[in-house]
């Protein structure tokens, strides 16, 4: 069991490396594409309408890659002042209930993204002529990334939990 466990283990960092690369690529095209409309403002009191738009396309593909990569990293935003106030056990439920209702939203998402995407593939993107399927495709990474993430999540307090439970019998 453990060889199958360090396997999707391997597996997950390798694919996290991916979208790391990823989502750091649209950053550096975002970041760079606003420091060129900048030294073009500064230099010819103009900007590139072009660079708005790769700039939005790489911010929009960071944006949706980055949550998986927090989701699995714990660097997302939570609230969660009541629920350190629970007991380690009852945070494991929790966990676990609230992953399951976030797999239910990336699912949904996953499944309309996907429709989304498959309908816009007509449709370019006003000055790049970029299909806007590559737009929204980034949603349907982003979130089929999540569910993957979201699904290890819930196995692995499920597990913790199973533990706890063999671990009062004994």
């Amino acid at each position: 069991m453990s060889g199958m466990v360090n396997f999707l283990k391997k597996l997950a960092d390798a694919v996290d490396k991916i979208m790391y690369a990823i989502g750091s690529a649209g950053l550096i095209v975002c970041a760079g594409m606003c420091g060129a409309n900048i030294l073009m403002w500064w230099l010819f009191g103009r900007r590139i309408a072009v660079c708005d738009e790769i700039s939005l396309f790489g911010l929009v593909w960071t944006t949706y890659i980055g949550m998986g990569v927090l989701f699995r990293s714990g660097g997302h935003c939570t609230m969660d002042f009541l629920v350190q106030a629970l007991p380690a056990k009852a945070r494991t439920v929790l966990r676990i209930i609230t992953d399951i209702a976030i797999l239910a939203i990336s699912l949904l998402t996953v499944y309309y993204s996907w429709k989304l995407a498959l309908k816009s593939f007509t449709k370019r993107l006003v000055l790049t002529k970029i299909p806007y399927f590559f737009v929204d495709v980034s949603v349907t990474c982003g979130y089929t990334h999540l569910i993957f993430l979201v699904i290890g999540d819930i196995v692995s307090n499920i597990h913790k939990l199973i533990y706890w439970n063999k671990e009062a019998i004994e």
